[in-house]
C-alpha cells in the first residue's frame, strides 16, 4: 500500500514540468500540459504549489521495490465509524495485537521515482 503521506513527496515542480516540455516530444508535451491542469486545481483547491501524481507511485513501486521504502504493519477497514467507515487503518505502532498482514510505504526516493517517469514519458515520441 502507497498512502498519501508517500504519494505527497511525487510533487510535479516545475523543474519536472519544465524536463518534459526541453524534450520537445508529444508524450511529454501532453504529460506537461496535464501535469499544468492539476497543478492549477490543486492550487486553488488545496494551496499545494505543486500537485503530487498519486498513482504511478504504486506502478512504480511495483515495478522497482526500491522506490518505495515500506514496514509491515496491521491493515484494516473501518466499517462501524460514524465518520471513518471506510478508511484505511494503518496500525504503526501494533497497538491492536494484530498479526501485519501488508507492507505499508513509509517514504519516497524521490528522485528515483521521477527517473522512471520522466524516462518512461521520453521513450515515447
Amino acid at each position: 500500500m502507497v498512502p498519501l503521506e508517500v504519494t505527497h513527496r511525487a510533487l510535479a515542480t516545475e523543474q519536472v514540468i519544465a524536463h518534459l516540455r526541453a524534450a520537445n516530444r508529444t508524450v511529454a508535451n501532453f504529460a506537461a500540459d496535464l501535469l499544468l491542469f492539476v497543478a492549477e486545481r490543486y492550487l486553488t483547491v488545496y494551496g499545494f504549489t505543486a500537485p503530487p501524481v498519486h498513482d504511478p507511485c504504486a506502478v512504480a513501486n511495483v515495478i522497482d521495490p526500491e522506490i518505495v521504502t515500506t514496514t509491515l504493519m496491521h491493515v484494516d477497514i473501518e466499517i462501524k465509524g460514524e465518520f471513518t467507515a471506510g478508511r484505511t487503518v494503518c496500525d504503526k505502532y501494533h497497538r491492536l495485537g494484530q498479526p501485519a498482514n501488508i507492507q505499508v510505504g513509509q517514504d519516497l526516493n524521490v528522485e528515483r521515482y521521477w527517473n522512471m517517469v520522466i524516462d518512461t514519458l521520453m521513450s515515447y515520441n
